[in-house]
């Protein structure tokens, strides 16, 4: 088995990881900033710096409100571009998963507490995975795509 990090001093396998992304989304985004980074399934586009710009955004938040690496983030959006967008910034931070919003209502505290969620993202505040989450006490995540 090959250790992708070992020799690297003051640093443990999680920063590396996070570091490795974050300084390769950056430098795609100096170097090709007006270029797509990602398209999503309806042709919509984000470019290397809408990438950074949510990167940041959603890093800085996540460092800065206390919330722990190894904690748990449901996604739930019907916007695949976000999604493509704000997974790898928790990713580097927390483990995250994509709950389907086609699973039946009465299932979603079940898929909350069988993977043991902390916090929902979403876009839809007036969803019953919303209302959900919030009745387990989960934190939620509201985001808004300019």
């Amino acid at each position: 088995m090959i250790d992708m990090v070992s020799g690297i001093k003051d640093m443990n396998k999680f920063e590396a990881m996070s570091g490795f992304f974050y300084t390769a989304v950056k430098r795609n985004a100096v170097e090709f900033p007006e270029k797509p980074a990602v398209i999503d399934g309806e042709g919509n586009k984000a470019l290397y710096k809408d990438i950074l710009n949510c990167y940041d955004t959603m890093r800085g938040f996540l460092h800065n409100s206390g919330i722990g690496p190894w904690q748990r983030f449901a996604f739930y959006t019907e916007d695949t571009l976000a999604l493509a967008m704000l997974q790898l910034p928790v990713f580097e931070n927390a483990v995250i998963s994509h709950i389907d919003s086609k699973i039946p209502d009465e299932k979603i505290k079940y898929y909350f507490e069988l993977l043991n969620h902390d916090y929902l993202v979403t876009d839809d505040p007036d969803s019953i995975m919303c209302r959900t989450a919030a009745g387990m006490g989960l934190g939620i995540l509201i985001f808004r795509r300019r």
